[in-house]
């Protein structure tokens, strides 16, 4: 088993222990331990920093990723790029930091104050959490380019929401005030980059002493290209994913947001199976490219349609044969974002079967159209939150969601399949799209409640869904589990 497969499996499981760890902390203990008020206030603050920290990295994330290989010495202190990334991240910062001070600020007070008070009384928390991400990200990306993506993995998701299930119990007890509650929080988020910045310094040797003489200008001009358009990709997909939640804070209150972000998690959950095999399917599609072996593209592109969809149908199935008992589940003031779990659940659905398009354009010589989808997909989630979620709430912004992402879709499947003839819609894909269906509308069929407690009823209705699912899907994954035995 080679060293990419192992980090794959470890990084699979860490991120599935996170996940449960997750759901524990955002599903079942904030919603009743935190008003939604404060439950959005939490949200949005994250929300915010993630946008801020992706625009002051200057694009350097992709820098490293696409070009830190031409650096990677250990010999040689890697000739200086730590230095560099971290010069570049300090700079990236302090200008974030200028502009906040200058007016950014006081335009995010102007446009909260009235809808969110909360929100203006903890806005300065945004400076540090801006801080903790952008460096946690820059070191993260820099520890995967020297073969361990583990430790990030880890320290993200597990070790972060280790610590704050043990901070909410703690609150639980009424040991803290909330003031007190959200300043740990804040802080907790600053224990990955400190412990990946000893792990980097103990572990690999790096060295922040500078080495410019190594850049020469073909090498300059090459960073300053990834940088730009790393900048507009990587803030253009951050803010995609974050700018709801500010969005509906802003129009509609913390409250709200707090309630559309608890039924957000939940529909983000059919991706999760997305992640371990977009690992997998990188490295596999970069090779082929390297190798220009479109069969083997096309091959990666349906195959990661197919299983990704399958995975994706079991989860999303199991939500909507489930919301009832995830109102259960929930305090009674979250039953209003029911709807959007079953819209943001099916947008991501549809992401599902798309393959991994946006990887197979991302590591192509045609990357920089990638970046232009990615710009694409903000304007259009911009610009649809800011004419639904006024007339139809938090439902609206789960809507724009869709739309958008409905629109980039298929646009960038257009583009893939114009441009080198392959595309991810098959026949066995067709059928098991087919077959879910058919399951899922057999298993909502049956009454409500078949048991008393909502924990065994998920149970029993999850087995049938599960053993129907199988039934009908049995070939397609034994083909699948025999490939992965054959390598």
């Amino acid at each position: 088993m080679g060293i990419i497969e192992k980090q794959t499996i470890k990084g699979s499981f860490w991120s599935f222990f996170g996940a449960f760890v997750a759901f524990l902390n955002v599903t079942i203990l904030m919603p009743r331990l935190l008003s939604t008020s404060q439950v959005g206030l939490v949200n949005v603050l994250v929300a915010i920093a993630t946008i801020c920290a992706q625009f002051a990295s200057l694009g350097m994330d992709a820098v490293t990723t696409r070009l830190f290989p031409y650096f990677r010495s250990k010999e040689y202190k890697h000739h200086g790029y730590p230095f560099l990334m971290l010069m570049v991240g300090v700079i990236g910062f302090f200008l974030w930091l200028f502009l906040m001070k200058v007016g950014v600020e006081q335009r995010l007070i102007s446009h909260n104050e009235a809808n969110s008070p909360l929100l203006v009384g903890y806005i300065h928390y945004v400076v540090p959490l801006v801080f903790f991400l952008l460096f946690f990200n820059a070191f993260d990306v820099l520890y995967r380019l020297l073969f361990n993506a583990v430790i990030g993995t880890f320290l993200k998701e597990v070790v972060v929401r280790v610590l704050n299930l043990i901070l909410l119990f703690i609150y639980f007890c009424g040991i803290l005030t909330f003031d007190q509650f959200l300043f740990i929080y804040v802080a907790i988020l600053g224990v990955p980059l400190i412990a990946i910045l000893y792990q980097l310094i103990k572990r690999e040797g790096i060295s922040f002493r500078p080495n410019l003489q190594f850049l020469t200008p073909k090498l300059t001009k090459e960073m300053r290209w990834v940088a730009l358009f790393g900048i507009i990709s990587g803030f253009s997909g951050i803010a995609i994913v974050n700018i709801d939640k500010y969005m509906v804070t802003s129009y509609l209150g913390l409250s709200q947001n707090g309630i559309y972000s608890i039924a957000f998690y939940f529909g983000t959950m059919v991706l999760l199976p997305a992640r371990a095999l977009k690992k997998i399917g990188a490295s596999v599609i970069s090779e082929a490219w390297r190798n220009n072996d479109i069969k083997l593209i096309e091959k990666t592109y349906q195959n990661s349609a197919l299983y990704q969809y399958i995975m994706g149908a079991i989860l999303y199935g199991g939500i909507l044969i489930n919301l009832k008992n995830i109102e259960q589940i929930l305090p009674e003031e979250y039953s209003s974002g029911v709807l959007v779990i079953v819209i943001i659940g099916f947008s991501n659905l549809l992401e599902m079967i798309s393959g991994q398009g946006a990887v197979l354009l991302a590591n192509s010589h045609k990357y920089r159209v990638q970046a232009f989808f990615q710009l694409l997909l903000m304007v259009l989630v911009i610009v649809t939150n800011a004419q639904l979620i006024p007339i139809l709430g938090i439902e609206g912004a789960a809507m724009a969601t869709l739309i958008s992402n409905l629109i980039v879709l298929l646009l960038r499947g257009v583009y893939i399949y114009r441009r080198w003839q392959v595309q991810p819609i098959q026949w066995k894909l067709i059928r098991v799209i087919f077959s879910s269906t058919c399951a899922t509308a057999l298993v909502l069929c049956i009454p409500y409640p078949l048991l008393t407690h909502w924990l065994g009823d998920i149970v029993v209705r999850s087995s049938i869904f599960l053993l129907l699912m199988g039934i009908a899907n049995y070939k397609t994954i034994r083909r699948w589990w025999e490939e992965k035995r054959r390598g």
